[in-house]
């Protein structure tokens, strides 16, 4: 009896490239390429080429990003 061959499970925390890491932060890539010369942003090479973790991506949003409180006063 032969075994039929599975699917690879779907990667929960896939790998970008530049363009697509950028599409996903909604900025552009010369952007993406400054926050990595700048090292604000966590990333995995892979050879010569530069992939991003969309867990690193979220973490660095979450990191930059201010709770604004507005406060009312009512004289």
């Amino acid at each position: 009896m032969t075994q039929e061959p599975t699917a690879a499970p779907l990667n929960p925390d896939p790998l970008l490239d530049v363009e697509q890491a950028a599409d996903y932060l909604h900025t552009s890539k010369r952007h993406v390429r400054h926050l990595i010369s700048k090292r604000e942003i966590t990333v995995t090479r892979i050879g010569n080429k530069v992939r991003f973790r969309v867990s690193e991506l979220n973490t660095y949003v979450v990191t930059r990003t201010t709770l604004v409180i507005i406060v009312q006063i009512e004289f």
